[in-house]
């Protein structure tokens, strides 16, 4: 995994569940959650976490689920999830 800011800390990882069909939204919030615990080992202020995988559509560059704080997520890395995987 690594570890950027883009407007948010995020840890951002590359993950074969996001290569499955139907990825189960629980376990996408049970890995992002640990993910954002492991991190904050290394940097205390990751309150993001951004599985990727390979592109499902034509046209498209990746496939994404971001963990926002409050437990909320969506499946767009948005503006500073954009900005931080640039920043990788």
């Amino acid at each position: 995994a690594d570890i950027a800011y883009g407007g948010n800390w995020f840890c951002l990882a590359k993950s074969d569940l996001m290569n499955e069909p139907n990825p189960d939204k629980n376990e996408l919030l049970r890995l992002t959650h640990e993910l954002v615990i492991a991190a904050r080992e290394h940097e205390p202020r990751v309150d993001h976490a951004e599985l990727f995988g390979n592109p499902t559509r034509p046209g498209s560059d990746s496939r994404n689920f971001v963990l926002c704080p409050g437990a909320m997520y969506d499946r767009s890395p948005c503006g500073t999830g954009t900005s931080a995987k640039l920043a990788c």
